[in-house]
């Protein structure tokens, strides 16, 4: 399981199937079991729309910036 969620997770960070089997030589793989496995996930995977929000919720969290030591947020 983990090997094809490596191999899912190089695709996706544009490798191509051939690579993916070079880089996952350890274990044995074509590059069509690549392809297969990620056709699977490609049916799985549902694709969420964002959403158009008419408000944003706020909390009273403070941000500090490393470099200038300024804050941003509610007092």
């Amino acid at each position: 399981m983990r090997l094809k969620v490596r191999a899912i997770l190089l695709y996706m960070a544009g490798l191509s199937y051939r690579d993916i089997t070079h880089v996952l030589r350890v274990v044995p793989c074509s590059h069509e079991a690549v392809r297969l496995w990620v056709k699977k996930l490609e049916q799985v995977i549902v694709i969420v729309e964002a959403k158009h929000r008419r408000m944003v919720a706020v909390d009273e969290t403070r941000l500090r910036l490393m470099e200038s030591g300024a804050t941003c947020g509610l007092p």
